[in-house]
């Protein structure tokens, strides 16, 4: 999942995953976290590792900002060719929808994540005022 800074790519990550909790064991990392990018980095399997160390089950991995760590995507694959699923987020959509897609082979789909526009804005703002002042009625 691509998309510009804010639009919310994470929290909607975050969302399924919560609802997916209950058939996965869900595995979430960050291109954020500079000793992930490291330990991933210098070794290959570290994520499936982390998993393994957790679950034999189904396993789920999350992984924020992708595109900081080009040796992610090998070790995803290894992750997925291990029956472990995954889901990838990032700020960089070009990035995302070439190199990414490249890197993990047919392994993932793309989906681009627009920010909302100003009518929905204005649509939830007005949701969210009235559903406010039919709480506070008597």
């Amino acid at each position: 999942m691509a998309g510009i800074v804010g639009c919310g790519k994470t929290t909607t990550v975050q969302a399924a995953l919560n609802r997916l909790s209950a058939r996965f064991s869900i595995h979430a990392f960050t291109g954020d976290d500079v000793s992930f990018r490291n330990a991933v980095a210098s070794n290959g399997i570290y994520i499936l590792d982390q998993v393994r160390a957790i679950t034999q089950g189904p396993a789920l991995v999350f992984v924020d900002e992708v595109q900081k760590s080009e040796a992610v995507f090998d070790a995803l694959k290894l992750c997925f060719d291990n029956g472990v699923s995954f889901i990838v987020s990032g700020s960089n959509p070009k990035y995302l929808s070439s190199t990414c897609r490249k890197r993990l082979q047919r392994r993932a789909d793309f989906i681009r994540l627009n920010p909302f526009s100003l009518p929905e804005i204005l649509e939830h703002q007005n949701s969210v005022r009235a559903l406010k002042e039919w709480c506070t009625l008597d």
